[in-house]
């Protein structure tokens, strides 16, 4: 509601990406950061699922909650560890979740490194966790500003579509079923042109196709197909 409010304002481009940034001061108890962040997984995949279109129209990119963990040190004392979990679509992944370890200066108690949580990347620190503005996101304003989505942000949308079909079928099978959502239901692999002209399952950064068409080999597991 904040969001739509201050985007009623004349002085904001409609082109402008919006933020929403949340601190929660209590400090968590009998959790783990590694718990904390496969919550906040969940609860993005629920979020997208149930509310793609408002967060498409107030052009959300970015979503970030940051935690304090009540844990013990190396050394056995109390100590509180910080947490950073974001969902970011500022490298072309549509609201991709990323969580961080905090590492604050013991004199200054200022962040001086976020440590990627886990992943691929698990271990990896940066200085800042804030990725600047960059190709993507000017091709991302672009196609907005036409009235149009991203070519890329569609992967997301459609794993989002993909969310509520399973949650729609285990809610119409009742409070008594043991069926679950499957994990990975969704994956894609880019398909390239391989120089002649034929398309072959490839990688690359994404935002750097030449011509204005892309396209992806997509495999889902639908409820009617969970397999």
């Amino acid at each position: 509601d904040e969001l739509e409010r201050a985007q009623a304002n004349s002085k904001v481009n409609l082109q402008s990406s919006s933020r929403i940034f949340l601190h929660s001061l209590p400090e968590l108890e009998g959790e783990t950061p590694e718990t904390i962040a496969t919550n906040f997984d969940s609860i993005m995949d629920h979020l997208k699922s149930k509310l793609a279109t408002r967060l498409l129209k107030l052009r959300v990119d970015e979503i970030e909650v940051k935690v304090r963990v009540a844990t013990t040190g190396e050394d056995g004392k109390a100590v509180v560890q910080p947490v950073r979990l974001v969902a970011s679509s500022m490298e072309g992944e549509w609201l991709k979740t990323t969580a961080y370890l905090e590492k604050p200066d013991p004199v200054t108690g200022v962040t001086r490194e976020f440590c990627v949580l886990d992943g691929a990347e698990a271990s990896a620190c940066v200085l800042d966790p804030y990725a600047t503005s960059n190709i993507i996101q000017t091709k991302r304003s672009i196609a907005r500003r036409v009235g149009s989505t991203y070519a890329y942000d569609f992967l997301g949308l459609l794993e989002v579509g993909l969310i509520g079909e399973w949650d729609s079928y285990i809610s119409d099978l009742g409070s008594e079923t043991s069926t679950t959502m499957p994990a990975g239901i969704f994956s894609s692999q880019e398909l390239l042109d391989d120089g002649s002209g034929d398309l072959v399952p490839g990688s690359r950064t994404i935002g750097t196709n030449k011509v204005g068409m892309v396209a992806w080999l997509v495999t889902m597991k639908t409820p009617e197909y969970p397999e």
